[in-house]
């Protein structure tokens, strides 16, 4: 498969590059993907689902 290349692809290939926290996916029923972009501090990890102790936000 040939993509054509346009501005998603670049902003895409940018963010991979700059070492940026960010998760990108796109809904079955829409048309455009989603970005979702850290642009503050630096992601926490944990290794188990039961160590987030009640934190908020986007998990991955």
């Amino acid at each position: 498969m040939n993509i054509p290349e346009n501005h998603l692809h670049k902003l895409i290939d940018g963010l991979t590059y700059s070492n940026a926290c960010l998760a990108l996916y796109r809904l079955p029923w829409k048309e455009q993907p989603v970005l979702v972009l850290q642009r503050e501090g630096n992601p926490d990890t944990y290794a188990r689902l039961q160590d987030l102790n009640g934190k908020t936000g986007f998990v991955l």
